[in-house]
């Protein structure tokens, strides 16, 4: 194929790609709405919960606010997130692996600044040349990228916390977590106390290579989470990242479903998109040639802008949270998702509970 097309041509061959790959990434600034696209309603005017005031997933944060720093772009670009107000003397270290081509960090704004207000570095890894780029192309550039950022940050003023290593991914980005996590001690990264594949991908329905994952040290705690509407959820690869972990114990593993609930308004869509948390004050502003073939993207693949909801407090942040808090002391996936209080999503306004998650060994 001729990489180097532009105009219409160029506008096809990325819809080919994204058809190819099963997904787009589809995050649109925050606040800006299409004309003629209404707001999504449930069965009952029931409010979604509000974002809990302590506790995993809550707003009880011990930082005011975020430094954002981008160094350089391309394949070897990235971003760094660090807490401020106040500046902590030291801090856990979070890998974000991204979804394809969701090189603009603000499409998971909403999850980063909850991660870095709650305490932690977060490095989010740019790792992308091209659209054609192959999968583990992309994990040699992550890991070499987070090495590189690991070296400065020890020399800076919070010192990172090594030993506290945590590796999240969403899309691509989760079947990267995974990968990544298996070459961690070889690679002369840390190993991770706990990875959290979400929706994990890669390149499309391309054989996932799984046995790489047995690798993965037994005893990091491995949370691989799905949404019961993804629309790619043909290409994903949660079951066979599940599946290849046989070396780590059944109390350090579980896969967990979330799920879509329509029961108020706005809905709940547990779809590919939930992950997304766009906010426009964590990455630079898209062009209008970017903004028209993000629209095209949604158009001929159903990916949502994504949003900043209770799926997110009660689901992604709060499984986030538990997850570090257990790794971090020593204890076992009982702590993160095993009782129904763990599982619980809150309430609509009305007092209806929202679709609990889901947790098994044997999905």
């Amino acid at each position: 194929m001729n990489r180097h097309v532009s105009g219409p041509l160029a506008v096809l061959v990325v819809l080919i790609v994204l058809g190819a790959l099963g997904f787009g990434w589809g995050a649109r600034p925050r606040g800006e709405k299409k004309a003629d696209k209404s707001e999504p309603k449930g069965k009952t005017a029931a409010a979604q919960p509000q974002q809990s005031t302590s506790g995993p997933g809550s707003k009880d944060y011990p930082h005011g606010s975020v430094v954002k720093k981008q160094v350089g772009d391309g394949g070897s670009g990235y971003w760094l997130f660090t807490p401020a107000d106040p500046v902590p003397a030291e801090a856990p270290v979070v890998l974000f692996l991204h979804g394809w081509r969701a090189l603009n960090p603000k499409d998971y704004g909403g999850w980063i600044d909850h991660m870095a207000r709650k305490g932690s570095i977060v490095i989010y890894p740019l790792f992308e040349e091209t659209r054609m780029d192959e999968p583990l192309d992309m994990m040699k550039r992550a890991i070499q990228t987070t090495k590189t950022v690991i070296e400065g940050l020890k020399k800076g003023p919070i010192k990172p916390r090594l030993d506290r290593f945590f590796i999240v991914g969403h899309s691509l980005g989760g079947g990267l977590s995974a990968q990544v996590a298996a070459r961690a001690e070889k690679e002369g990264l840390p190993i991770p106390k706990a990875i959290m594949p979400t929706e994990p991908g890669w390149r499309g329905k391309g054989e996932y290579p799984a046995d790489a994952l047995k690798d993965i040290p037994a005893s990091v705690l491995v949370l691989v989470i799905v949404g019961s509407d993804d629309q790619f959820a043909e290409t994903r690869q949660a079951k066979p990242i599940f599946g290849a972990i046989q070396q780590v114990p059944n109390d350090h593993k579980r896969f967990v479903t979330l799920y879509s609930d329509d029961h108020g308004t706005p809905p709940l869509i547990a779809d590919h998109a939930a992950p997304l948390s766009p906010r426009d004050d964590y990455g630079p502003a898209f062009t209008a040639q970017q903004q028209r073939r993000r629209n095209l993207v949604e158009m001929f693949t159903g990916m949502r802008d994504g949003e900043i909801d209770a799926l997110d407090w009660y689901g992604i942040w709060k499984l986030t949270d538990a997850l570090c808090d257990a790794a971090f002391s020593g204890r076992s996936m009982d702590a993160v998702v095993g009782s129904s209080d763990r599982l619980a999503m809150g309430k609509w306004s009305d007092g209806t509970p929202v679709k609990p998650m889901t947790e098994t060994l044997t999905p």
